[in-house]
This record gives C-alpha cells, structure tokens and sequence, in this order.
C-alpha cells in the first residue's frame, strides 16, 4: 500500500522498521508516525498484541494501527509468497530490494523455504484505526515492574469508534 503511493513510495523499505531491534515495536516508523499492522483469519475478527510496546504511542506525534481481515481459501487468492514476489516487483530500486531482503529474512521469510507460505488468503475487509489516549490498549507504563512480553486481544466493536480511512492515515505521513 506504501510502495503504490506517490507520497510514500519512496520511504516505504526504509519505513518498515518492525525487524529493526531498535523500533521493533512499530511495523512502520515514517518520522513522528508509527503505523503497526496485524492480520486475522479469524471468523470474528478481533486485533491480536503480541506485546506492550506495539500501541505504546510514546515518542510519535501519531500511531495508527491497520488491520486486514481475510479467510482462508483454496484457491484464487494472495499468499505470502504472491505478496512477496509482487512487492519485489514494486520496488523500484536493486539497492531497495537489498534492503527488502534482508528485512525479509530478519522476519524469518527464506525463499528457500517458500513451499511453507503458501497458504492462500482471500481480502475481506482492511481497517484503519488511530490509537489514541482513549483506544483500548496495554502499554509499559501501565504494567507492574517485573510484567513483560504482554499478548492480550481487542475486539473489534471496542475499537468501532477510532476507525479512519487508510487515506487519512496516508495524509498524516
């Protein structure tokens, strides 16, 4: 979605910071805005948190978080391989690609092993949501001392009201 938009296009390798040790808390960093993106297959669609830090909004000006909402289907459908090879394409630079490799194997995707991603998924409904003060969320400063590596799940009709338009979220970065 980055890479198709002239306004990101440009930033959108270097935006996806999620395997970088240091902003592994945000799937993508573009300045002062985070942006973390999770995927469900679920028949009731609810956001999955694998830790606290992931809508911990502290040093961004603004945190979006986007979810996509897909079922599983046999066929006539994108698969992390199909996503990955079209991305590949997308990227306009070698120097890009490199780089898109490389955090690619950092999130443990190996080509060699692509006959493992091939599981195939078909598009129900993508949300946008700003993670305010107000979204529903645990964050580090809210955990006893010696508490970590929090996973919770949101519903998502707790979270009806902070839903925006991915274009919104395009227009803040």
């Amino acid at each position: 979605y980055l890479l198709n938009n002239k306004s990101t296009s440009t930033n959108a390798v270097n935006a996806w910071t999620g395997a970088e040790q240091e902003f592994q808390a945000k799937d993508f960093t573009l300045g002062s805005i985070g942006i973390e993106i999770k995927f469900t297959s679920s028949n009731q669609p609810r956001i999955n948190v694998s830790n606290e830090r992931q809508l911990d909004a502290e040093n961004l000006s603004d945190l979006f978080l986007v979810l996509y909402s897909t079922e599983a289907v046999k066929d006539n459908g994108f698969s992390l391989n199909s996503l990955v090879t079209q991305i590949r394409k997308a990227i306009s630079t070698d120097e890009e690609r490199c780089i898109f490799n490389a955090k690619l194997q950092l999130n443990g995707y190996f080509d060699e092993d692509n006959e493992h991603y091939g599981r195939m998924y078909s598009l129900k409904k993508t949300f946008g949501f700003s993670v305010t003060s107000d979204f529903p969320k645990i964050v580090k400063n809210q955990l006893p001392l010696g508490i970590y590596d929090t996973s919770y799940s949101i519903e998502i009709s707790a979270v009806e009201s902070f839903i925006v338009e991915l274009e919104n979220i395009l227009a803040k970065v």
